[in-house]
């Protein structure tokens, strides 16, 4: 789905800025089973800064 989500954003265009592109870089984390929503919250976040270091518009998952 986060996937889907960045295609999606990279299709957009805002009218009358035909050189500007969108981008979004996401963090996605799967609930394990000892999590809270705190720990679950941290690890997506940390995927997002590693999204962000790498280059950003992109997908990194934490597991």
């Amino acid at each position: 789905m986060a996937t889907r989500v960045l295609q999606q954003v990279r299709g957009l265009r805002l009218v009358g800025y035909d050189d500007l592109h969108i981008t979004v870089s996401l963090g996605v984390a799967t609930s394990q089973s000892n999590d809270s929503q705190e720990s679950l919250l941290q690890r997506a976040d940390r995927a997002l800064y590693q999204a962000k270091q790498q280059g950003r518009d992109q997908v990194c998952t934490q597991d």
